[in-house]
C-alpha cells in the first residue's frame, strides 16, 4: 500500500512551493472566487483571451466537493505551435480539513486543448494544495501530470514544453499573489491612537467667548463700584 502511495505521488511533478504571508481563506478567494478581479487581469496579463468561468456548483458525484469550468484560448510563442489554442478547464474544489489549526483546500483540475495535431492525444491534471501554516500566513504547492492518451513520438517534447510553461504560470502567480497583498497593506494607512491633550480648567475657559465676556463685565461692575466708592465715601 505505501510503495502503491510512493508511485502514485511520483507520477506528480512538482512546480512550486511557496509561502505567502495572508490566510490560506484569502489566498483561496483570491485565486478561486467567481469574480476575483485579481484572477481576471492576471490572465490578460498572461495574453490568454476569451475567459469564460462558471459559477461553482456542487458535485454531482460528492456533496462535499465544487466545480466549475473555465474556458479560455492560450496564445503559445512557439514554433511549431499554433497562435491559438482554444482550452477548457474543469475544476474540483473541496476543504479537506475545517479544523482552524489545520485548514487545507484541495483544487483538482483538468485541462484539455483543441486546435492542435496531439490535442487528443494528451491533457494535463493539476492540484492545487493551499495550507494553513499559521494565522496570517500559508503555503501554495502546485503540482502537474500530463496523461497521454495516446501514443505519440514527441512525448518528452509535450512533457518538457508544457512543465517549463506550467513552471513560468504558476511562479507569475505566486508572484502576482504576493505583490497584490502587499500594494493591499501599503494602501491601507496605519490608524495612530489619538491622545486628547488635556490642558488645565481655567485655561480652556479662558478660551470661550461668554467667559470672556463674563469676565469683562465683571471688571466694568467692579470700577464703577469702586469709582462711586470715591466720589461718595
Amino acid at each position: 500500500m505505501a510503495e502503491a502511495a510512493a508511485a502514485a505521488d511520483e507520477a506528480w511533478t512538482n512546480i512550486i512551493d511557496e509561502t505567502i504571508n495572508v490566510t490560506v481563506d484569502s489566498l483561496y478567494h483570491l485565486i478561486f472566487d467567481d469574480d476575483s478581479r485579481f484572477f481576471k487581469d492576471f490572465v490578460k496579463g498572461r495574453n490568454i483571451t476569451d475567459l469564460v468561468i462558471s459559477n461553482w456548483q456542487n458535485s454531482d458525484t460528492d456533496d462535499s466537493e465544487n466545480q466549475r469550468v473555465l474556458t479560455y484560448t492560450v496564445h503559445p510563442n512557439q514554433m511549431f505551435v499554433p497562435a491559438d489554442i482554444p482550452s477548457t478547464e474543469t475544476q474540483i474544489s473541496c476543504q479537506i480539513s475545517t479544523d482552524e489549526f489545520e485548514k487545507q483546500f484541495i483544487i483538482n483540475s483538468k485541462t484539455t486543448t483543441m486546435g492542435h495535431r496531439y490535442a487528443d492525444s494528451f491533457h494535463v491534471l493539476i492540484r492545487y494544495e493551499l495550507s494553513k501554516i499559521s494565522a496570517d500566513q500559508c503555503r501554495m504547492v502546485v503540482k502537474a501530470r500530463i496523461i497521454f492518451t495516446q501514443a505519440v513520438m514527441v512525448t518528452g517534447t509535450i512533457t518538457s514544453a508544457t512543465l517549463d510553461d506550467l513552471l513560468n504560470y504558476f511562479t507569475c502567480l505566486a508572484t502576482g499573489c504576493k505583490q497584490k497583498l502587499i500594494n493591499q497593506n501599503r494602501a491601507v494607512p496605519l490608524q495612530r491612537p489619538r491622545h486628547r491633550i488635556t490642558e488645565p480648567f481655567y485655561q480652556s475657559l479662558l478660551r470661550k467667548a461668554w467667559f470672556k465676556i463674563f469676565i469683562r463685565a465683571i471688571s466694568i461692575w467692579i470700577i464703577a463700584w469702586l469709582s462711586h466708592r470715591l466720589v461718595y465715601p
